[in-house]
């Protein structure tokens, strides 16, 4: 049960987090519509196989010691994210593109944001950017293309595709799923894995369903509501990711912090 609590918070945290990829999942579904918004959504259940296949298999092969070392490490670690989630929970906004139907509003594979930041070039905002009134506003703007609806559907589909794209590379380059799976989500499913196995399974399924979920919840919510999202829920549901982050830390130094240092 610990362990499943562990990955329901882990995973509703890391799924609303300020990061390239949410920005990339809300921003696309104001361009694309909630399609593209979901299919970039659950771009970490293909990205992230090979980097906790590698983690896991590396933690197997040490001693109980070694994975608890790592268990220690991790809550340390969340202490970091915990803190600057709070810290943005403060000032940030949800990403609002300047013309979601422009052809050339996505950014190119030169223009990705960087690993760990917040929005890249040709976001038209980040996370800690809105727009200003009547912004983005114009007609086109938002909506979902309709069968038949011309060129502007043509434009409207390919900058979906190209967000999906974005989205996986953006994750395959970004050092946070390494960060995670090496010092907090392979200690944890290595020692539950020997435990018992279903434990480990359901930390897996319970991660993924709330990163995957609360990702697509947002890119559902932003498709209906489009530019009159509240922004004050968003703020109080990050701030409550890390009031999540820092319980899961307090959790997993108490369980790991004795093995490992004993």
């Amino acid at each position: 049960m610990k362990v499943l609590a562990l990955g329901v918070a882990l995973g509703l945290s890391a799924g609303i987090s300020p990061g390239p990829l949410l920005a990339l999942v809300l921003s696309g579904t104001l361009r694309g519509g909630l399609g593209v918004g979901l299919r970039v959504a659950a771009v970490p259940l293909l990205t992230d196989l090979p980097v906790i296949v590698l983690s896991v298999t590396v933690l197997s092969a040490l001693p109980d010691r070694a994975v608890a070392a790592g268990g220690l490490v991790g809550g340390l670690f969340l202490l970091w994210p915990a803190c600057t989630t709070l810290r943005d929970a403060r000032t940030a906004t949800l990403p609002r593109p300047e013309d979601p139907a422009a052809p050339g509003a996505l950014p190119g594979p030169g223009a990705l944001p960087g690993p760990g930041a917040g929005s890249g070039s040709g976001l038209g905002s980040g996370l800690g950017q809105g727009l200003g009134p009547g912004q983005g506003s114009g007609p086109g703007a938002g909506s979902e293309p309709g069968p038949g609806s011309g060129p502007g559907a043509s434009v409207r589909t390919a900058a979906g595709r190209r967000t999906v794209r974005q989205g996986v590379v953006v994750n395959l380059l970004s050092p946070h799923p390494w960060l995670f799976w090496l010092t907090t989500g392979s200690p944890l499913l290595v020692d539950a894995w020997r435990e018992r196995p279903g434990g480990a399974v359901g930390f897996l399924v319970a991660f993924y369903a709330l990163l995957v979920g609360s990702k697509a919840l947002l890119a559902l919510v932003v498709a209906r509501t489009r530019h009159r999202m509240n922004t004050r829920v968003f703020r109080l549901l990050l701030a409550g990711s890390g009031l999540l982050l820092l319980a899961a830390s307090a959790l997993l130094l108490a369980s790991f912090g004795a093995r490992a240092l004993g």
